[in-house]
């Protein structure tokens, strides 16, 4: 998966003229990753790598990379490119023309004090916090928007409906359609974004 990532990102890149380096970051993980990062590392000089001696969490992960990265842009994906490299060009000339960016969290469960904390759940209070202090790290604005009586009404009521009626429901789709692509759309216009670049 490493090399796979290394490699379609790196062409991406290097196709549209933009200089970079990959950190890479492994997590203290005793599943080989590290001996991937060096490979990658040795056959192409854009590549570095940092090993944790045992798992710290993202947070520390993505803290990790940005105090190495020695660029002026710098962008956080996952290895798995879920996220698709090609958005990275957009983001960088975006960033050549001088757009603000500012970071946003949606809040979309209730009180935290009525849910088991674990700090694993993306809804958490621990995963605002994270957000913000990556924020702060970059140096950007952060905001958390509430849309809590929209996520339960248009995706859990939703998904307790179809599933009690023998159906199988598809959350996201309905998060996509009415949170993401329409609260939170609304909700960045209104402050004046002119894009938006979600996680997912």
């Amino acid at each position: 998966m490493l090399a796979k990532a290394a490699g379609t990102i790196s062409s991406v890149l290097e196709e549209a003229a933009i200089p970079y380096e990959l950190v890479f970051v492994n997590d203290g993980s005793r599943d080989g990753t590290w001996a991937e990062i060096e490979k990658a590392a040795a056959g192409n000089p854009h590549i570095a790598g940092i090993h944790f001696s045992r798992n710290f969490g993202k947070e520390a992960a993505i803290f990790a990379g940005l105090a190495n990265a020695s660029g002026d842009c710098c962008a956080v994906m996952d290895c798995d490119l879920q996220h698709p490299p090609e958005a990275l060009v957009e983001m960088y000339r975006l960033w050549e023309q001088g757009y603000e960016v500012i970071g946003v969290t949606m809040r979309l469960w209730q009180e935290d004090s009525e849910r088991e904390e674990t700090g694993a759940e993306c809804c958490s209070l621990s995963a605002v916090s994270d957000a913000r202090r990556v924020a702060d790290e970059l140096g950007i604005p952060f905001y958390v928007m509430n849309f809590a009586d929209v996520f339960k009404k248009s995706v859990v009521d939703y998904f307790v409906s179809e599933y009690l009626h023998g159906r199988t429901p598809n959350p996201c789709i309905a998060c996509n359609r009415y949170v993401k692509w329409d609260a939170l759309l609304k909700r960045g216009m209104e402050i004046g974004a002119d894009y938006i670049a979600t996680g997912h």
